[in-house]
């Protein structure tokens, strides 16, 4: 997701550069997610068809690619936007092989930690993000961030881990565990979740230069609440493997934590940003190795399948968000689209505690029914 973050956190540059406004950013973070929508389902059985090691490589060199692309050539906001698109299928091969790499190499007590530093990847790439803005955009400009880090992603193909193989030939990919229904509603919860918190990465930063901050300070602040959300990420995971059942209670109560966050941010004072920002980081998407979690001992026996299902619903509410947040930033204020966040953020705590309470009969794998043996 580094590609979108570094746009979100770039935005003052590139709208100088460029004319890049609020709105277009969301437009930016709508390509990637959509191209990552559409092909997530489609993609879901990818990792047992041609191995987890490929599936990972090949995602991380499309990375590379829309990273040079966006650095090298991109010169307005269609050319943003189709770049970040390029940038989405990569998401859309490496997310489901990423967690399906969890579910099969890792115990089930330590599922819960590895999927909190797996999803710790967004944070760092917020951090990242934020860094350069001081470190590099405004010292030898915007376009060598974009560089350097498509030199970052060449660099982590090299260093993907061995892992299982192909299915056999003529052998059918595992079925979700779930039924349709609750899948969706699943998705529905995912979306409305990631359609709050995807908008940290877009307007993290030009929320706190409206609110008094210079772009260096802002970049500093959204830097350091990322490293607050990377260690709760870690923590939160850890703690679900210490806890019983299939964590929806956990994951409904950070959304509405996260719901405190957002609201914060919509005070339009550098103070409150400043304390808001580590906040609604640090609980608005912390949740999502918990889900993760949930969603594999829900569906022990087809982890792809169901992650394929249920991102696609993360990754419609992460278009949405931040468009619709966006023109809500650019037409009337920051204040509104946090507003807004928060409304999407609450709404997601409902659905989540409805599809914990059917799904309450439903069994949940434990440390000695999953086979982590696949090598």
């Amino acid at each position: 997701m580094l590609p979108i973050f570094l746009t979100g956190a770039l935005a003052v540059q590139l709208r100088a550069d460029f004319g890049l406004s609020l709105d277009s950013v969301g437009l930016v973070f709508a390509s990637y997610f959509g191209a990552a929508a559409l092909l997530s389902i489609p993609f879901r059985h990818a990792s047992e068809r041609v191995g987890l090691q490929a599936s990972l490589r090949i995602g991380l060199v499309i990375y590379a690619a829309a990273l040079l692309g966006m650095g090298g050539l991109a010169s307005s906001t269609l050319e943003m936007c189709l770049l970040a698109g390029a940038a989405g299928v990569g998401t859309a091969v490496t997310r489901t092989a990423s967690s399906v790499l969890v579910a099969w190499h890792y115990e089930p007590t330590r599922q819960g930690l590895a999927f909190g530093i797996k999803h710790s990847s967004i944070p760092v790439a917020y951090v990242v993000a934020g860094i350069s803005v001081p470190a590099v955009a405004l010292t030898i400009g915007w376009r060598w961030v974009y560089a350097i880090s498509a030199v970052l992603a060449l660099t982590v193909v090299a260093m993907v881990p061995r892992s299982r193989g192909r299915l056999a030939h003529g052998a059918k990919p595992g079925a979700p565990d779930l039924s349709r229904w609750q899948l969706a509603v699943a998705a529905m919860s995912f979306g409305l979740g990631a359609a709050a918190a995807g908008s940290l990465g877009a307007y993290s930063v030009s929320t706190a230069v409206s609110a008094g901050l210079s772009q260096g300070a802002a970049g500093v602040l959204v830097a350091a609440g990322s490293i607050v959300g990377l260690a709760s990420r870690i923590g939160v995971g850890y703690w679900a493997d210490r806890r019983a059942g299939n964590q929806l209670d956990l994951v409904a109560g950070m959304m509405a934590a996260g719901t405190a966050g957002f609201l914060l941010l919509a005070v339009p004072h550098h103070i409150v940003v400043s304390i808001a920002v580590p906040i609604a980081f640090a609980t608005g998407w912390a949740w999502l190795g918990a889900y993760n979690l949930a969603m594999t001992r829900l569906n022990p026996d087809a982890p792809g399948a169901v992650m394929g299902v249920v991102q696609t619903g993360a990754f419609v509410g992460s278009i949405a968000g931040p468009v619709i947040l966006g023109i809500l930033a650019e037409r009337h204020s920051h204040g509104a689209a946090w507003i807004g966040a928060a409304i999407a953020s609450l709404l997601a705590t409902v659905v989540i505690i409805a599809l914990r309470r059917r799904l309450a009969s439903v069994p949940v794998a434990d440390a000695e029914s999953i086979d982590t043996d696949r090598s």
